[in-house]
């Protein structure tokens, strides 16, 4: 082989190695700008803000194919409780009556001396202007049924008078073989507040000992969270998102856009879930915020605070 050939081979593999080492360069700059987009995404955070660590947490979180958007689930149809033996169903037709203010609209049942729904008259169901208000609906559970307090639960059948002023009304319930009358007030207050006081009286001349008893808050059975209670997820974050009902936490995704809303709006304090890896939680990690994440977020928070 003379110094020419020796000279093209020499060169040959100068180019090869130079485009292997390009290659490499434009794969590392790719994985770069991935995981630049996936943080952006996990926190909505400029790419500057965040930490070499909060890029490999949100590219990780990125990995797990999290859905684009919160899908509703399907409600699926309620299944009364059973009625316990002591209180079986009556023909008594069902009565009922609807407070009103200039906050909520609240519906009340003779079944039970309870609440059948509630319209929270300036919260739209979604983010479009024109969606209805808010409407609980406690049909399946009704809320402030007395439980485990026999002849006075959700089968009992209370007299229901609603009061001239619209706001307020007594249920009234009386046991003859007890000998047991219950009161029921229930007053509308502002700042969507419900006042309910209940009186007992003893008519007999036997002294009458109270068992051990509960009251129904009502459950809604809607919403992505796998709690079961009182409370808002989200404000729906698309035109085709409603209102859903349970914790906020039924989705960390929301908490980020929450917590910046609720910092603008004057908000006293945050509190968050964390874990450094949220996919390897043993709780709640559907609703975790990655720990990494949450020095950009309070930084921002702190600026929409000093702002509002």
């Amino acid at each position: 082989m003379n110094k020419q050939e020796i000279a093209i081979v020499v060169a040959l593999c100068a180019l090869l190695l130079g485009w292997f080492f390009q290659q490499n360069q434009h794969a590392k700059a790719r994985l770069a700008a991935g995981r630049e987009r996936a943080a952006l995404a996990a926190t909505n955070t400029p790419p500057a803000a965040l930490t070499a660590e909060a890029h490999e947490t949100a590219a990780f979180q990125a990995a797990t194919s999290l859905p684009p958007a919160i899908t509703p689930l399907a409600e699926s149809p309620a299944t009364p409780a059973a009625v316990p033996a002591d209180e079986p169903a009556t023909d008594v037709p069902e009565t009922t009556a609807t407070l009103v203010n200039d906050e909520m609209r609240l519906t009340l049942t003779s079944k039970g001396g309870a609440i059948r729904s509630a319209t929270l008259v300036s919260y739209r169901s979604a983010v479009d202007r024109g969606s209805p208000p808010v409407v609980l609906d406690f049909t399946p559970s009704p809320a402030l049924v007395l439980k485990d307090l026999p002849g006075f639960g959700a089968q009992a059948d209370y007299d229901l008078v609603a009061h001239a002023d619209g706001t307020s009304a007594t249920l009234t319930r009386r046991h003859a073989e007890l000998g047991l009358t219950l009161e029921r007030q229930i007053t509308l207050l502002p700042d969507y507040r419900i006042a309910v006081r209940d009186r007992l009286v003893n008519a007999s001349a036997a002294a009458y000992a109270l068992p051990a008893s509960g009251l129904g808050l009502g459950a809604i059975h809607r919403g992505l969270s796998k709690n079961d209670m009182l409370g808002f997820d989200t404000l729906g974050a698309a035109h085709t998102l409603a209102v859903t009902y349970t914790k906020t936490g039924g989705d960390g995704r929301w908490a980020p856009y929450l917590s910046r809303a609720a910092a603008a709006a004057g908000c006293d304090g945050l509190f968050w879930e964390t874990h450094r890896n949220p996919p390897e939680a043993k709780s709640d990690k559907d609703n975790a915020l990655p720990l990494a994440a949450i020095g950009p977020l309070w930084r921002q928070c702190r600026r929409m605070d000093e702002l509002a």
